[in-house]
């Protein structure tokens, strides 16, 4: 069977800002969680800081990102 990553709903990328809560999934489970730092949604990237204060950019063609 074939890991499938899902997509991020475009129109989430648009409400997303500093401060909100995020998880960033791949097609093995939850990579992440943190809180959205900068988000550049024209170019498909948001930076978050994780629980750990690890500030990680994100590709969101790779992940699928959702709220809380």
């Amino acid at each position: 069977m074939e890991n499938r990553i899902p997509r991020t709903d475009p129109s989430l990328l648009a409400r997303l800002a500093p401060s909100d809560q995020v998880k960033i999934r791949d097609g093995r489970g939850v990579r992440w969680a943190g809180t959205v730092d900068v988000v550049a949604a024209d170019l498909g990237v948001i930076w978050i800081y994780t629980a750990i204060g690890e500030r990680q950019a994100l590709d969101v063609f790779d992940y699928e990102i959702t709220g809380g």
